[in-house]
């Protein structure tokens, strides 16, 4: 069964090709009933032809911009990206012969731009399709859901680097619970402060501890948050409470996966006003993210869960706790520059340009890692 999509704007597009339409068979008329007002029949004959042409060959050029899918394939529009270069004509890519979708998230300036979904097809043959939804408005969600139930449920891209420089690329676990979830974290402020004194910096480097307000917030996974055997939970717990106490001891809440739990778990903490939650998706994983939930910014760390996370954002350029960042405090001077007001990354390549750079030092960090997309209500 094949589903067609047409762009938004070839709906909203009609309207006015219908008004102009209208203009002119008005102007018509008055000719043919010899109206004695020759201004307003020019007037309306030139105009509504005119606009009529315009309006017309706009809603055929963009009418031309559809996307179908279907059981052996995706019909995409002129201007997909196909390995870096822009594609003049419709590309059409087979469904048996997709390996893997990605999504990553660009934020917009919010004022001639929104944020904006792109999305690739990593092909079996290595060909790399980019692609973005926007013109089809709420079909957008409908789009990848079809695609994605015809190729399979995606997993989320775990970044392995065991020796510097070398980063393997492999997929997740369905199963894994630190793929997407919600955490529990410290605010910022308060954990800046707690570690204030451990920090005797002669000057500013990056946004590590430096006077007494820091000159930018981290708002990623890294945060302290508390866990299952935290001394300050509340002395009396629910039943409920003790059910998902005891769940998180059994391993089955890395990340909750429901913000009722999160919601739980925070109101089972006596200082729980100096804690928020946030909500975790790794790159590559399939499953929606809260709607009301606003996006903050890419993190890339190991695997996170509400007992202890882990970010090279966080280490290296806010609170140094593990190997902290090089000596000078000017190898990522631009990668620091680059990072939004809330001490991540805007876009998926700003990070893993990011992350290539940090594990190509010998001092860094090696391991497993997600890019997680944070978001906040």
């Amino acid at each position: 069964m094949m589903k067609k999509y047409n762009s938004q704007a070839t709906k909203w597009l009609v309207i006015p090709s219908l008004i102009s339409i209208a203009m002119l068979i008005t102007g018509v008329v008055c000719v043919i009933v010899d109206i004695s007002d020759i201004i307003s029949q020019i007037g309306l004959i030139s105009l509504g032809g005119l606009f009529s042409i315009l309006f017309i060959a706009c809603c055929l050029a963009e009418g031309s911009r559809y996307l179908t899918i279907d059981d052996e394939k995706i019909d995409l529009p002129r201007g997909a990206d196909i390995n870096g270069k822009t594609a003049l004509k419709r590309t059409v890519a087979a469904i048996d012969g997709i390996n893997s979708i990605e999504s990553a998230l660009r934020k917009g300036n919010r004022i001639v731009t929104k944020d904006t979904n792109f999305y690739s097809l990593r092909m079996k043959d290595g060909v790399i399709i980019s692609f973005t939804l926007y013109a089809y408005g709420k079909n957008e969600e409908e789009i990848i859901s079809t695609l994605k139930k015809k190729i399979g449920r995606m997993k989320p891209i775990i970044y392995v680097c065991n020796e510097s420089g070398t980063i393997l690329k492999k997929s997740g676990s369905l199963d894994d619970g630190s793929a997407q979830g919600f955490l529990v974290v410290k605010k910022y402020p308060l954990l800046y402060a707690e570690n204030l004194s451990r920090f005797d910096c002669p000057q500013q480097i990056y946004g590590l501890p430096f006077g007494k307000v820091p000159n930018k917030e981290y708002l990623g996974t890294d945060r302290d948050g508390e866990n299952e055997y935290a001394l300050n939970l509340k002395q009396k717990l629910s039943p409920e409470e003790q059910n998902l106490i005891a769940r998180m001891k059994n391993g089955d809440c890395e990340l909750f996966t429901s913000e009722a739990d999160s919601l739980l778990f925070l109101g089972m903490i006596s200082n729980a006003d100096d804690y928020e939650i946030i909500h975790c998706r790794a790159v590559g994983c399939d499953e929606a993210y809260p709607r009301d939930y606003t996006f903050l910014g890419y993190d890339i760390g190991y695997p996170a869960s509400n007992a202890e996370a882990f970010s090279i954002i966080c280490d290296c350029m806010f609170i140094c706790r593990w190997h902290g960042c090089d000596k000078e405090g000017t190898l990522f001077a631009d990668d620091f520059n680059k990072l939004n007001e809330n001490g991540l990354f805007d876009s998926f390549d700003d990070a893993y340009h990011y992350m290539v750079k940090y594990l190509n030092e010998d001092w860094s960090e090696k391991g497993d890692y997600y890019i997680y997309e944070i978001r906040r209500k």
